[in-house]
């Protein structure tokens, strides 16, 4: 199943007394499929922080989707996503930069949406002596560190000229186009509250996809929250002053 996170505890009843959050994942193929989340002890409350990168923050909002759309016992009250990322759509002004930091991260959405929907297109996205490998280095044991190190970070020696020049022409790509679509989550509607956090310089994750799911989540009611941090690339480090600002935010909800 997907991993949706690390909860952070803020506020758990009796120090020291053991308290499981379970995860139970359905079997759909839809990201994000919690069946149930609660703790050993009864009427227990979880209050706490889910910390994610970015396919993660994809995740949590998936959460809201699946709640959405199958009402569970549980609702979530407020939600903080730093540098996330809600739409894989791709516009025509993107482009791929010549060297990528990260290959494994710019491989691993077309190599899961393949997988999942059986499109049998990763022959015309990735080029070999790559392209045999991915099944290898995407087999849930690998660390992302260990994948880049087994893939180049030159661009074009990572991806076919097709893939990188003529996506938004060629039909080939329709599938995957038409996958991508279907796993939107910009028009998904929220439970509870929602702070978005993004930097204007953010080489991994634009701040256009913060923009647009603010601008949704306000036209369909939801109450919402963008700050833009004119500074800062997509690591730890430099948005670690957000993530202090977020346990402010939250503090309301306690």
């Amino acid at each position: 199943g997907a991993q949706c996170g690390v909860l952070v505890p803020t506020n758990l009843p009796g120090i020291g007394t053991s308290h499981t959050l379970l995860i139970e994942i359905d079997g759909s193929n839809s990201v994000g499929g919690i069946l149930n989340v609660g703790a050993n002890a009864s009427n227990t409350v979880f209050r706490g922080l889910v910390v994610n990168n970015p396919v993660e923050g994809y995740n949590s909002i998936a959460m809201h989707d699946k709640l959405s759309k199958n009402p569970r016992s549980f609702d979530i009250d407020a939600s903080v996503v730093i540098a996330g990322y809600f739409d894989l759509e791709r516009d025509d002004s993107f482009t791929i930069p010549q060297r990528l930091e990260r290959p494994s991260w710019a491989i691993y959405h077309p190599y899961v949406i393949n997988r999942t929907y059986n499109l049998n297109i990763m022959d015309k996205i990735i080029r070999e002596p790559y392209l045999s490998k991915l099944d290898d280095l995407f087999d849930g044991e690998k660390e992302a560190l260990v994948i880049d190190n087994s893939l180049t970070t030159y661009t074009d020696q990572l991806f076919t000229s097709e893939y990188l020049n003529e996506f938004s022409t060629l039909s080939v790509f329709d599938s995957y186009k038409n996958a991508v679509r279907e796993n939107s989550l910009l028009k998904t509607k929220l439970s509870g509250d929602i702070l978005l956090i993004h930097s204007k310089e953010d080489e991994i994750v634009p701040y256009s996809q913060s923009e647009n799911f603010y601008a949704s989540a306000i036209s369909s009611g939801a109450k919402a929250e963008i700050v833009l941090l004119e500074k800062g690339k997509h690591n730890i480090q430099d948005y670690v002053g957000s993530v202090v600002d977020a346990l402010d935010w939250l503090k309301k909800y306690e």
